[in-house]
C-alpha cells in the first residue's frame, strides 16, 4: 500500500469523524521561553467555606479530589483526605471539617479533625445525606434514608446521632447556639422551623403563606429569604426575642443570606452585598460573582468565587473592615528540582507541605500529583510517567500520567538512592544500596525489575535512553570508567579502554557525552553509538566545559571560556549532529539555576526576579523526535501530539502499516487497538471508534 495514499486516507477519515470537536492546543513556539506560573485554585461545586482560622475548598484540577485546608494567618495550604472519592457540601468550623462522601457507594457524613489529622465516618450505610452544615460540636444534614426528607444532627462530643425533624418535608438545615433551623414544606409552602437541642422541642419561626427559604443561623438569630412582598428579601428571626424583622427593602431579588456578627451577606442579581445591622446600611462587595458556588462569611472576611477570562472559577477573600479584595490559594511555596520532557514539566513546590507539581505544556493545566504528608524529592518525568523519591517512605514513587495513579516502585526491603535514578519512557534506572550498589531497571508498565550489575562503590553518574544505559564507576582518586549497556542485547561495553577523570556521562539519541579532565582542563567528549568512536565535542576548546546533559541531538553544558572571574560559567546549547550552537536559546536576562534537559526542552529555576524564583522552559526542537520510548519495543505518542505537530507523514513514511497502532483507552480494561492496516480495511469501525472516544484517550504506538 502506498504511504501517500494511507496518509491522505487517514486525514480524510479524521475529518469525517469530526475528531476535532474543539480547537486543538496551539503548538509551542520553538525557542520561546515559557514561564510556568502556578495556577490559582479552581474550586469545584463541592463548596467553599470559611471559619475563624481556615478556608476550605476542593480544586477542580486536583486528581485526588483532596480537601484544601487554607490557613488564613499563615497563608499556607495543606491537602487532606486525598483519597479520590467524590465529596460535596464541604464545611469547616473550629478544628473540624465536615462533608458528604461517596466512598461506600452512598452519601455518608464524614468528619476530619484538623488538630489530630484524623477522619471518621459519622453515618452508617443507610444514610442518604445532603445539605450539610457544622457549628461547634454539632453537624446537621438533610437525610432521605426513609424515603422522606428530614433533618438529622450529630453530637461530636457525645458521638450520638439525633433525628431533629419529623415532618418528612424538611431541608436546608443550619445550626447555631443550641438550636437547629431548617426549611419545611409541611404546610404546602416553604416555612422556617427550629429545634432546641437542650429541650428536644420543635418551634415555628416564620410560617407566612409566602415562601421562606434558605435559612442560615448564627447564635440565636436566623436569616432567610422571604417572598411575601413579591420579590425575595432578607428577613431575620431572633429566637431569644421571638421577633421577626425585615432586613432589606428593594425591588431586586436578595438570595442566600448568611450572617456573622452584625453583618448579613447575600446575593442580589449575582452581585455580592453585605448589610450592616448596626449601621442599618448595605454596600457592594463585588459584581458578577459565580453563584454556582455559594459565598461564605466569618468574622471580617468573605470568601467567594468569580469566573476569570477562561471561564474558570477563582477564589477571592474580602476584608469587610478594610474593604479590600485579594485572591487566595494556589501554590505559594518556592519551586525547585524541575525536570521536563516533550509534553510535561514537573517540579517540587517547597512549603510546609512539599508537593510534586505536574504541568502539561500543551493544555497549560497544572496539578499536584504527590500524596499529602510525604516528603517528595527530585521528580523526573517522561511523556508517560513521573517518578520521585519519597524521603519519608525511603522509596521511589511512580505516577501514571494517563491513569492518574500513584504506585510505590521499590519494595520496603529495598533501599534506593534518592539522588541517583533516571527515567526514559516507562523504564526507570535506579540503584539499591545494600552490601553492594545494585543497578536495576524497572518497567513501570509491567512492574518487572531487572538486575543489571552490582558495583562495589557508588557510581559517579548514570543515565538511560531507550534501550541504552550508561554509568561511570568509581575507580578511586577521582578516576572512573564509562560503561554502556544494551538492554535488548543484554550486552555490556567498556567505552574507554583505561580509567580517566570523567564525570556526568549522559545519553543522547545516538551518542554518550561526558566531561573529561585532559591537559589541566575539563573538555567534552562523545561516543558515537553507531560507529563506536570517541571524539571531542569542541575541538581546541580552552578552559572548562562541564556538567553536560543530553537529549536528542543536543547537548547542554556549562562553559567558562568567555567568563570573567573564577567559578563563572555560561550556559551553552550545542547541536552535535549539525556541529553548531543552537539558534534557540533563553533570554539574555535569564538567571538559570537547577537546569534539566529532557525530550525537546530545557527546564530550569530562574532567579531573574530575585524575590520570586520561577520555573521556566524552552523547546529547542520539535517534539516527538526523542519519542515516548516505552522500553517495550514501541514508541508512543498521544494522538493530539501526532496531529498538532504534523508527525503523521513521518510516522507513515518510516513504518509499515501493521506496525502503527491506534490504541483507544490505553492501559485500562476498555483498551482496544486498531492497526493502520486494519483501519484502512474497515473504515467505518475506525471512524466509530474515533467518534466515541475523547482524543485524550487515544495514543499511537509505533512498534519497531
Amino acid at each position: 500500500m502506498k504511504h501517500r495514499r494511507i496518509q491522505g486516507w487517514l486525514s480524510a477519515a479524521l475529518l469525517a469523524a469530526s475528531f476535532w470537536s474543539g480547537t486543538p492546543a496551539q503548538a509551542e513556539e520553538i525557542g520561546t521561553e515559557m514561564k510556568i506560573v502556578p495556577d490559582q485554585p479552581q474550586p469545584s461545586k463541592a463548596g467553599i467555606d470559611l471559619s475563624k482560622n481556615y478556608a476550605v475548598w476542593i480544586s477542580e484540577n486536583d486528581t485526588d479530589r483532596a480537601i484544601t485546608l487554607y490557613d488564613l494567618k499563615e497563608k499556607t495550604e495543606t491537602r487532606v483526605v486525598a483519597n479520590g472519592t467524590q465529596k460535596s457540601y464541604l464545611k469547616v468550623d473550629g478544628n473540624y471539617i465536615a462533608w458528604i462522601d461517596s466512598r461506600h457507594g452512598g452519601t455518608d457524613v464524614y468528619l476530619y479533625d484538623i488538630a489530630k489529622k484524623t477522619e471518621r465516618r459519622l453515618t452508617s450505610g443507610t444514610a442518604a445525606a445532603s445539605e450539610l452544615e457544622i457549628q461547634g460540636s454539632y453537624v446537621v444534614w438533610t437525610d432521605e434514608r426513609d424515603g422522606k426528607s428530614d433533618i438529622y444532627a450529630y453530637d461530636i462530643n457525645k458521638n450520638q446521632e439525633l433525628r431533629v425533624s419529623q415532618s418528612g418535608k424538611a431541608s436546608h438545615p443550619t445550626v447555631g447556639n443550641g438550636y437547629v433551623a431548617w426549611e419545611d414544606q409541611r404546610n404546602g409552602n416553604a416555612d422556617i422551623y427550629y429545634y432546641s437541642l437542650s429541650k428536644r422541642q420543635e418551634y415555628s419561626a416564620s410560617t407566612h403563606r409566602s415562601q421562606q427559604k434558605n435559612p442560615n443561623m448564627v447564635g440565636t438569630k436566623i436569616v432567610y429569604e422571604d417572598s411575601r412582598n413579591q420579590n425575595k428579601e432578607v428577613y431575620l428571626y431572633d429566637i431569644s426575642k421571638g421577633k421577626e424583622t425585615r432586613m432589606t427593602d428593594d425591588s431586586d431579588e436578595q438570595e442566600y443570606p448568611q450572617m456573622y456578627g452584625d453583618f448579613i451577606l447575600y446575593l442580589e442579581d449575582n452581585d455580592l452585598k453585605v448589610y450592616d445591622t448596626d449601621e442599618e446600611g448595605n454596600s457592594y462587595i463585588e459584581h458578577n460573582i459565580y453563584d454556582k458556588i455559594r459565598p461564605s462569611i466569618y468574622g471580617d472576611y468573605v470568601l467567594f468565587a468569580k469566573l476569570n477570562e477562561d471561564k474558570k472559577a477563582q477564589l477571592f477573600l474580602y476584608d469587610v473592615d478594610d474593604e479590600e479584595i485579594e485572591p487566595i490559594g494556589g501554590l505559594n511555596g518556592e519551586p525547585s528540582q524541575p525536570d521536563g520532557d516533550s509534553r510535561y514539566v514537573v517540579y517540587v513546590n517547597e512549603g510546609d507541605d512539599n508537593s510534586v507539581v505536574l504541568f502539561d505544556v500543551e493544555t497549560k493545566k497544572m496539578a499536584v500529583i504527590s500524596d499529602t504528608e510525604t516528603d517528595p524529592e527530585r521528580p523526573l518525568v517522561s511523556n508517560q510517567y513521573a517518578v520521585w523519591y519519597d524521603g519519608d517512605a525511603e522509596a521511589l514513587i511512580s505516577y501514571n500520567i494517563r491513569k492518574g495513579v500513584r504506585e510505590r516502585v521499590t519494595k520496603k526491603a529495598e533501599e534506593p538512592l534518592g539522588d541517583m535514578y533516571e527515567l526514559s519512557g516507562s523504564q526507570l534506572f535506579w540503584i539499591h544500596e545494600g552490601r553492594n550498589y545494585t543497578l536495576n531497571v524497572t518497567n513501570l508498565s509491567s512492574g518487572e525489575t531487572k538486575e543489571i550489575k552490582r558495583l562495589r562503590k557508588k557510581p559517579k553518574s548514570l543515565d538511560i535512553n531507550g534501550d541504552y544505559l550508561v554509568w561511570i564507576t568509581d575507580e578511586g582518586s577521582d578516576y572512573g570508567k564509562i560503561y554502556l549497556y544494551n538492554l535488548k542485547e543484554e550486552d555490556e561495553l567498556e567505552v574507554l579502554e583505561d580509567k580517566a577523570k570523567v564525570e556526568d556521562a549522559r545519553l543522547g539519541s545516538s551518542f554518550i557525552v561526558w566531561s573529561q579532565f585532559v591537559d589541566d582542563n575539563w573538555d567534552l567528549y562523545y561516543y558515537d553509538l553507531e560507529r563506536g568512536r570517541t571524539r571531542e565535542v569542541l575541538r581546541s576548546a580552552a578552559r572548562d566545559q562541564i556538567r553536560p546533559q543530553a537529549a536528542g541531538n543536543f547537548i547542554y553544558f556549562d562553559d567558562n571560556r568567555n567568563a570573567v572571574g573564577k567559578g563563572k560559567y555560561f550556559h551553552e546549547l550545542y547541536d552535535l549532529v549539525e556541529g553548531q550552537y543552537s539558534d534557540y536559546l533563553w533570554s539574555e536576562d535569564a538567571e538559570i539555576t537547577e537546569p534539566r534537559m529532557g525530550g525537546n526542552r530545557l527546564v530550569w529555576i530562574d532567579k531573574r526576579d530575585r524575590d520570586n524564583p520561577t520555573v521556566y522552559t524552552v523547546a529547542f526542537t520539535e517534539p516527538g523526535n526523542d519519542g515516548g520510548d516505552s522500553g517495550d519495543g514501541y514508541k508512543e505518542y498521544t494522538l493530539i501530539e501526532v496531529l498538532s505537530n504534523d508527525l503523521l507523514p513521518e510516522i507513515i513514511d518510516e513504518n509499515d502499516p501493521e506496525d502503527v497502532h491506534f490504541v483507544f483507552y490505553p492501559d485500562s480494561s476498555k483498551e482496544m487497538t486498531i492497526t493502520l492496516e486494519e483501519a484502512f480495511d474497515d473504515l467505518d469501525t475506525f471512524i466509530d471508534a474515533l467518534n466515541n472516544t475523547d482524543f485524550d484517550d487515544i495514543v499511537v504506538r509505533v512498534f519497531y
